[in-house]
């Protein structure tokens, strides 16, 4: 017998099959450790994997890959202060905040709103900083993904508020303090990435990939090296990608001049 789960993780931007391919590998490296096997990987209509799993400890390799990537799920089945995680949905397309894909399928499609009065809250000191800037001087792009906790569920109005996890404040605080300039990827897998960035003759400059999702990424560059130019060379390479960079100094500065007109 098999279970079956799909899974927030996209296949976007890039040649499907190797997408695919990725995603056997990442997937049979993840549950190496249980008495199962990844019979097949599969897309839905959104590009989600849709996964089928077989053998003895495949439930407990759904739930695994459920909690560690995300699933798809029913309205009813949200529960408010819980942490889910989701995928950043076009967060420049309104002003009041930006919607995170929690995996909300049925009865129909739904994502929660990340407010602005939130994100003012959490990362720039409850200062009226417009959203625009926030999300461009945190790297919140298209597909990122984001754990978020839900704050509300309004069930009659069908709507869902969130706000950044703890984790999630954890990590972008550790990339400020870094000084450490960051490449944000998505829509490129790992092999692609790192690929762009040997040809590029850039791995000297680079400490080390970091996996964010299947096919989101971030390059840590060495202190010295920014990331526009290491931008600037690798995109060529990676046309069907989103690149975005992560520049510490720039969030601190946008910090410091939140306290300071907070004064």
């Amino acid at each position: 017998m098999t279970c079956t789960i799909t899974l927030l993780e996209k296949v976007y931007g890039t040649d499907h099959s190797q997408g695919i391919k990725a995603a056997y590998t990442l997937l049979r490296s993840e549950v190496s450790g249980l008495n199962v096997k990844v019979k097949d990987v599969s897309l839905d209509n959104s590009g989600r994997l849709v996964v089928v799993l077989e053998g003895e400890d495949k439930e407990a390799a759904k739930n695994f890959l459920a909690e560690k990537h995300g699933c798809i799920r029913g309205f009813n089945e949200l529960e408010e202060g819980k942490t889910y995680r989701g995928r950043v949905v076009s967060p420049l397309s309104y002003g009041y905040g930006f919607y995170v894909d929690v995996g909300v399928v049925y009865p129909k499609p739904k994502d929660a709103l990340v407010p602005l009065y939130k994100l003012r809250k959490q990362l720039v000191n409850e200062r009226r900083i417009p959203l625009r800037t926030i999300v461009n001087s945190y790297c919140f792009i298209d597909n990122l993904p984001l754990k978020v906790r839900v704050v509300k569920v309004e069930t009659g109005l069908g709507k869902i508020e969130a706000e950044l996890s703890g984790e999630e404040l954890a990590r972008l605080n550790e990339w400020v303090k870094s000084r450490l300039d960051h490449v944000v990827v998505c829509g490129a897998t790992r092999q692609e990435v790192r690929r762009a960035i040997i040809q590029s003759g850039h791995l000297r400059d680079i400490v080390s990939l970091e996996r964010l999702g299947l096919m989101e990424h971030a390059i840590i560059c060495k202190y010295g090296t920014d990331a526009p130019g290491i931008i600037a060379e690798i995109g060529e390479q990676l046309k069907n990608a989103t690149l975005k960079a992560f520049i510490p100094k720039k969030v601190r500065d946008l910090l410091s001049y939140s306290a300071a007109i907070g004064k």
